[in-house]
């Protein structure tokens, strides 16, 4: 009779211990295939961060050459709104002149040999279109 509660209470047992085993593998493997997804998705998220921290790298530069190029342009603008600008460009390519000024436009001298002339001043007229120092660098350097 006490080997057949022996008996009895030994099955169960190695019932209960293989079930445990099984149980704790199966939790081991459960947390390992999280840990795994975890490690895995931590990975990917790094990679995407990291692109777009050289996605941003890049746009701020972009903004930078961008503030520049519009600091130059208000600077322009500034200037060709000024006074200045205007009367540059008056006498640059208008031809134009302030009363009382007298304004040298050169000629240009053939190459053969000449008599020396004089150099006559020309009238306004003549060389409108072309800047005056447009005219001087032609004269100097012998174009025509």
């Amino acid at each position: 009779m006490i080997k057949r509660r022996l008996r009895a209470i030994r099955r169960p047992t190695l019932r209960r211990g293989w079930l445990r085993w099984l149980g704790l593998r199966l939790v081991w493997l459960g947390l390992a295939a999280l840990m795994v997804y975890f490690v895995f998705n931590f990975v990917s998220t790094s990679l995407e961060l990291s692109k777009l921290d050289a996605q941003i790298a890049e746009r701020e530069a972009e903004n930078a050459m961008l503030a520049a190029e519009n600091e130059r342009l208000k600077g322009e603008l500034e200037y060709v709104e000024s006074d200045a600008y205007v009367e540059r460009a008056a006498r640059e390519q208008l031809g134009m002149a302030r009363e009382g000024e007298t304004v040298i436009i050169p000629q240009v001298i053939p190459r053969e040999p000449a008599p020396l002339l004089s150099p006559t001043p020309l009238p306004l007229q003549q060389g409108r279109g072309v800047p005056n120092w447009r005219r001087w660098i032609d004269a100097l350097r012998g174009d025509r």
